[in-house]
């Protein structure tokens, strides 16, 4: 869901996966249906699903996107056999780097990023619509920390990140601190319809 260019889905059908996608820009599906992949144009309800239609579902930087967690959480449900899984990557709001910049936090992506999920409120979201909290994880990379420096400087030409030194700085800065305090940037989550 949020499938993008479709990299994503080629790489699992390349695996030997039967995928599908769907995705809400219309110059993305475009680039998916080049590539010989299925997906729906439009959003996930509109897709009109059958009830139980696949054994993973992937959402990657998509939920914190949407007016409504709640409904999109209950048609994911809906849509998974059960024992199937929901793999989601979100940004942290326990993060420490939203701790450090505060506003200036780039994961904060006003207006486009509506709504910030901590594990814990992600997981209890999960449990509401019947889905098993399986594995979550807290990751971290320079990106975050270098991106929120140059947006908190101002800068919008120079990308801190494509400097090896700056990116150096910030794994032994930042990246190794938000690690070891369990306050990384993005949420990696699995959770289980059961079966």
């Amino acid at each position: 869901i949020g499938c993008g260019n479709g990299k994503f889905l080629i790489k699992l059908r390349d695996l030997g996966w039967e995928v599908q996608g769907v995705e809400f820009n219309a110059g993305a599906v475009a680039v998916c249906h080049d590539s010989g992949l299925t997906v729906f144009h439009g959003d996930l309800h509109a897709a009109g699903f059958a009830d139980a239609s696949f054994d993973m579902v992937s959402a990657r930087h998509l939920i914190e996107h949407l007016p409504d967690p709640n409904h999109f959480m209950a048609e994911v449900a809906r849509i998974l056999k059960p024992g199937g899984y929901l793999y989601i990557r979100t940004p942290s709001s326990k993060a420490l780097g939203r701790k450090i910049f505060g506003k200036y936090w780039f994961p904060n992506e006003v207006p486009r990023h509506l709504v910030l999920f901590s594990p814990e409120n992600l997981a209890l979201l999960a449990r509401r619509h019947g889905l098993a909290k399986g594995r979550v994880s807290l990751q971290t990379s320079p990106k975050f920390v270098l991106n929120s420096l140059d947006y908190r400087l101002g800068r919008h030409k120079e990308t801190s990140k494509k400097s090896s030194l700056r990116r150096l700085l910030a794994r032994i800065l930042y990246v190794w601190p938000a690690r070891l305090t369990g306050l990384g940037d993005e949420i990696v989550a699995i959770f289980e319809k059961p079966g």
